[in-house]
């Protein structure tokens, strides 16, 4: 009996010890698996800014009212606003504020009183243009759209010696504008911090995505061809890391089309 005993609690010992070996393994595993996937997900990092305190408008910056944060390149490519990045605290020191910022809100260039950057076209890459296509209401994505979403476009054209068909035309374009506006509108606050103005829009008529000259050439010829309104596919959230820094591109079907002599549809 006590043989039969103790052969169990050494049985037991066994399968405990098996068991702590093989947790440690999954941890060890699991651990491997998260950090490749990091390395795959994230790649190169960006330097944002944020308040290390709440500031009022009319406030000048010191250095030491600003901390470093690192974010995700492809996380940077999706602000819907014209976030401050790859800026030290130190160059933003005695810059005057232009209203009041949140602590622990990244910082943007039109909280920066008078700056330069607080054109819209900071958010353009160096080297390309904003590119106005025109929707019909009926066919805008509605509020599924941000500024810094990508996007496809699709239209139907019976290109020269080729059958009526839909084609994508390009895909994984960047919005930088909706509706004629480059940021979405102001959160301004109300007693009570209520929002002032809705974050989004649910109809509009156009939007501006970022192309190259040669590509917007290319557009603009292949816009005379249509045959119905552009329809707007968005892109899903976590697909849109795959267009940084990828040059984009019209389909090589498309991209030499010459103009139309009749003009396509541009307006609904």
């Amino acid at each position: 009996m006590e043989e039969q005993q103790e052969a169990r609690g050494v049985k037991n010992k066994g399968l405990l010890v098996t068991a702590l070996v093989l947790g440690v393994l999954v941890v060890i595993v699991y651990n491997w698996h998260i950090s490749r996937v990091r390395e795959a997900g994230i790649g190169e990092k960006v330097m944002m800014l944020v308040p290390k305190r709440t500031m009022e408008a009319g406030e000048k910056i010191e250095e030491s009212d600003l901390e470093i944060r690192e974010v995700e390149t492809h996380f940077k490519d999706s602000m819907t606003s014209n976030v401050i990045f790859g800026v030290k605290p130190a160059e933003l020191k005695d810059e005057e504020l232009s209203r009041r910022v949140q602590r622990g809100k990244f910082l943007r260039w039109d909280d920066i009183l008078g700056h330069e950057q607080q054109s819209p076209t900071v958010l353009l890459d160096e080297g390309t243009e904003s590119f106005q296509i025109s929707i019909s209401p009926r066919e805008s994505p509605g509020q599924m759209l941000r500024v810094g979403d990508r996007i496809v476009l699709l239209g139907v054209l019976a290109p020269p010696g080729k059958p009526v068909s839909t084609y994508r035309i390009i895909e994984g374009v960047k919005v930088v504008s909706i509706g004629g506006m480059a940021v979405s509108p102001s959160m301004g606050s109300r007693p009570g911090g209520r929002r002032k103005y809705s974050t989004v829009m649910k109809s509009y008529r156009t939007i501006g995505i970022q192309v190259t000259p040669e590509t917007a050439l290319a557009l603009n010829n292949i816009m005379t061809h249509l045959l119905r309104d552009l329809r707007v596919d968005v892109v899903a959230h976590k697909d849109k890391k795959k267009y940084v820094n990828k040059k984009i591109l019209v389909n090589p079907e498309l991209a030499n089309l010459p103009a139309s002599a009749e003009k396509g549809i541009m307006t609904p």
